[in-house]
């Protein structure tokens, strides 16, 4: 993985400061009452906004990014598609989903939420496309086998970033957490609820690598929701799983969390 923080510049803030100096002493000096008038107050409120606005287009963007490619050993499935991946992505990002990771992490839910879903890229490739844009990962993955390579990029108003309390670097921790821990798992079941044929569900299903599933609740909710309807030997695969994931509901220090923490699932 490579990342970190780069650019943003105060050079619009520092010159609106020095502007607003200006103002207060140029308002308040005796000839500019007398010259201004009643419109002292407007005139002065104009030019006020306008340094306000100085401050924040004259400043430069703050990035907070990340590259890193996910494979196997995460629990990538060997079968996944560009359309998993989709699917996956739209449930993780949601507020809710969102929301019910922080809970976890014992954190308060994101003030933008939507943020991270416009900063977060993912998409499948092979070693050749890693190759191609630059991901390198040891020991070098067998030509055809499928991975996730994922960009992130936060840009924020350098101003604007000093004032959001410090939720630019949360939604960076959160998206990293999310592509590591909780996507190859989402994308799997993702992919079982888009087989064609229950044979193909139930050996996705089979196949299915489940490392650590910190979304546990969300999972036995949805392995739940398939049984419905399903044959009896789906069904059967379908409830290996659910008492697999339901350990780590039932004793949360094996996901890392606190003992006796209980949350909903989203």
């Amino acid at each position: 993985m490579s990342g970190g923080i780069s650019g943003g510049h105060f050079v619009g803030a520092i010159l609106a400061m020095l502007g607003l100096l200006a103002l207060v002493f140029w308002s308040a000096r005796k000839s500019t009452i007398e010259r201004l008038g009643a419109r002292r107050v407007p005139v002065v409120m104009g030019l006020a906004a306008a340094l306000v606005a100085l401050g924040l287009l004259g400043s430069g963007s703050r990035q907070i990014h990340f590259r890193t490619a996910v494979g196997p050993s995460f629990g990538v499935p060997p079968g996944v598609t560009q359309a998993d991946v989709d699917a996956a992505l739209a449930v993780v990002t949601s507020p809710e989903f969102l929301a019910y990771m922080a809970a976890l992490a014992q954190k308060p839910a994101l003030s933008h939420p939507e943020k991270l879903r416009a900063s977060l890229e993912v998409h499948v490739v092979t070693l050749g496309d890693m190759r191609a844009e630059g991901l390198t990962v040891t020991p070098e993955p067998p030509p055809g086998q499928r991975w996730l390579a994922v960009n992130y990029a936060d840009r924020q108003n350098a101003v604007l970033a000093i004032f959001d309390g410090g939720d630019g670097t949360r939604r960076m921790v959160l998206a990293t957490q999310l592509v590591m821990d909780v996507l190859p798992h989402v994308v799997a079941i993702e992919g079982i609820r888009a087989a064609r044929t229950e044979e193909e569900r139930i050996t996705a299903l089979r196949g299915m690598t489940i490392v650590v599933p910190h979304a546990a609740e969300w999972m036995v909710r949805e392995f739940e929701r398939m049984k419905e309807g399903a044959s009896p030997a789906f069904a059967e695969a379908l409830a290996a799983k659910v008492a697999f994931v339901r350990k780590y509901i039932e004793d949360p220090t094996m996901r890392g969390l606190p003992a006796g923490t209980r949350i909903e699932a989203p």
